[in-house]
């Protein structure tokens, strides 16, 4: 359909041809090497270089070249046609093509899409009436201007639009039809609108700075690697944090191209340039939200070393938290994969490496089997993959571990979105941890009757995979973590410090799931943690914000209401009245009753 509207003739929807070119070239007089126009000189820019001038492929050259102005020595724009016809030379200093496109189209009714001149004799097109509209009704308010081109940057960015899209015929017609005072405000090169662009982009990244140097709290930062389509290795950095207006925010600080090898000190450097370029300082970083890759710690590291230097080794570890997501989705690869299956995988890789061929035996051969498969072609009469098809024992096995992983979907979808947050971290993980001992502990009953069923032991040790995955997350005992930091196997406190914020939770939860189960080593861990939260209270923030003691509001008087004065005098006297006989043996029977069920429960 768009290309039968484009092929469409404009005379046939409205009587308004299209441009048609001049039936031979003009040929321009040669322009002069020098000139004195208003005692100022213009030198022609090819005779003031060896080279020469290097002009786009607008057509705006045609008619047209460069000249220096003698008293500032910038560059401005010699038109032919003003030349040929004897006009007075306009002479705008040259800054894009945008001034010469408006030039020749206003004073020389050359076309600005096409660059010919259009026939003067014949109707005028849709959109030169639309601009003969607009001449005689160019009023517009300038704060409309610029909610205009915020619209517009608005629109071409988050809607991926080209900016050839915006100088399209059909495109500035439709504009026009509705407002033709807009004629005077659109861009007419696409150099025009990258520039727009560029300047908004620059307002907000202003604008962001100074909401980030008002921040009421530290801002965290997360950053993740991830390569593209084309592909580069991009990092995406994020950064998180409460507004003046108490309003918790998140936006991207920038998108960077990693080049070399990403290792942890060089994505750290990516990252500290970021946050430099947004003059985020050591004392209002935050805490870094990661993933599990170990260059991650290295990289906070890095980061906290240059912006605080002050900082002990086992503070800046205890700023590096985890992604609940990740941690969520190792747990569900355990299941699926068996337990230290990236283990396994790095040493095929190292092996792989130093050339240890009887090592990574099977792997070779499944090269070969998927390159056998890749070539192969099925003769005639072949069934392909209908020989292979599963059994009821394989329907079997897969509807259990279909009912299992529903529990990893329910804890990743608790993760997802902004209602979340770090307080969520240990009540996610412990039902996580407790749905799987659940089922690993169905699968073990299951298998304890029935042995001969090898679905059963397979499913438990999936399970039992899972569990040691989960447990190492919630005692922050991975191993990677113990052969590092021996000594620090404690979680950071920050992940305390959000539980007990919560006045949902508090100590409680923590006393409810660790202390009343009489376990010593969860009894050791809420020690910990009390330990670790009030050491965090100590050195990060105990006298570092002030404190405004607001005054107590004064009580104001109650206007007297007779009607309820008269009620609540009423109940008084009810309430202070005697009891009766039956209402004393009554309370006598319920005291009774609720002494022989503290009995019975053994309660004090």
């Amino acid at each position: 359909m768009a290309a039968l509207l484009a092929s469409t003739p404009l005379e046939t929807r409205t009587p308004s041809p299209a441009p048609t070119p001049s039936p031979a070239p003009f040929q321009y007089p040669k322009p002069p090497d020098d000139f004195v126009q208003d005692h100022i000189t213009y030198v022609n820019r090819a005779t003031m270089s060896k080279k020469a001038a290097r002009l786009g492929a607008s057509h705006v050259w045609k008619y047209g070249l460069h000249y220096v102005r003698g008293s500032d020595k910038k560059e401005v724009h010699y038109c032919y046609e003003c030349a040929a016809g004897s006009y007075k030379q306009e002479l705008f200093v040259i800054n894009g093509t945008s001034g010469a496109r408006s030039h020749l189209e206003e004073k020389h009714q050359i076309d600005p899409q096409t660059g010919v001149k259009r026939n003067t004799s014949a109707p005028k097109s849709i959109l030169d009436q639309q601009k003969g509209a607009a001449a005689t009704n160019n009023f517009f308010w300038k704060d409309l201007v610029d909610y205009f081109k915020e619209l517009l940057i608005r629109w071409i960015v988050y809607c991926h639009i080209a900016f050839f899209q915006l100088v399209n015929q059909y495109f500035r017609e439709l504009l026009f039809f509705l407002n033709p005072a807009l004629l005077n405000h659109l861009p007419k090169a696409a150099r025009t609108i990258r520039s727009w662009v560029m300047n908004a982009f620059l307002s907000k990244k202003q604008q962001l700075k100074e909401d980030l140097q008002r921040s009421r709290s530290r801002i965290s930062i997360s950053f993740d690697l991830w390569t593209s389509p084309n592909p580069y290795a991009i990092l995406g950095v994020v950064a998180m944090w409460i507004d003046a207006t108490g309003k918790r925010r998140s936006t991207v600080l920038g998108i960077r191209r990693v080049y070399g090898e990403h290792t942890g000190e060089n994505l750290g450097s990516v990252v500290l340039d970021l946050l430099k370029e947004y003059d985020i300082s050591g004392d209002q970083i935050g805490y870094f939200m990661l993933d599990n890759a170990s260059s991650n710690d290295t990289a906070v590291e890095f980061i906290l070393k240059e912006l605080c230097p002050w900082m002990k080794s086992q503070q800046r570890r205890h700023r590096r938290l985890r992604c609940l997501g990740h941690v969520i989705n190792l747990c569900c690869q355990a299941f699926l994969m068996g337990r230290n299956c990236e283990k396994q995988l790095a040493k095929l890789e190292k092996h792989y490496l130093r050339g240890d061929y009887a090592k990574v035996e099977e792997l070779w051969k499944k090269e070969r089997l998927e390159l056998f498969s890749a070539r192969h072609v099925p003769g005639k009469g072949s069934q392909g993959v209908t020989n292979f098809k599963l059994e009821e024992q394989h329907w079997f096995e897969l509807e259990k571990i279909e009912l299992t992983l529903k529990d990893f979907y329910a804890a990743t979808l608790l993760t997802e979105g902004k209602q979340t947050s770090l307080a969520d971290w240990f009540s996610t993980l412990d039902c996580l941890l407790r749905e799987i001992n659940e089922t690993k502990d169905h699968y073990h009953e299951i298998h304890a009757k029935d042995d001969n069923n090898f679905t059963w032991e397979y499913l438990q040790s999936c399970a039992d995979a899972a569990w040691s995955k989960c447990s190492e997350y919630y005692s922050n005992q991975q191993l990677n973590w113990q052969k590092r930091f021996p000594k620090d196997t404690d979680l950071p406190p920050a992940y305390y410090a959000a539980q007990i914020l919560d006045p949902y939770r508090k100590w409680a939860w923590f006393r409810q799931e660790w202390v009343l189960e009489g376990d010593k080593e969860k009894q050791r861990w809420f020690n910990s943690a009390q330990s670790a939260v009030k050491q965090l209270w100590e050195t990060e923030y105990k006298g570092r914000y002030p404190v405004k003691i607001l005054p107590p509001l004064a009580l104001k008087e109650r206007d007297p209401d007779l009607a309820f004065d008269h009620q609540r005098e009423h109940k008084r006297i009810r309430i202070e009245a005697p009891a009766d006989l039956i209402s004393i043996k009554s309370r006598q029977g319920a005291s009774s009753a609720l002494i022989c069920l503290r009995i019975s429960a053994n309660l004090p």
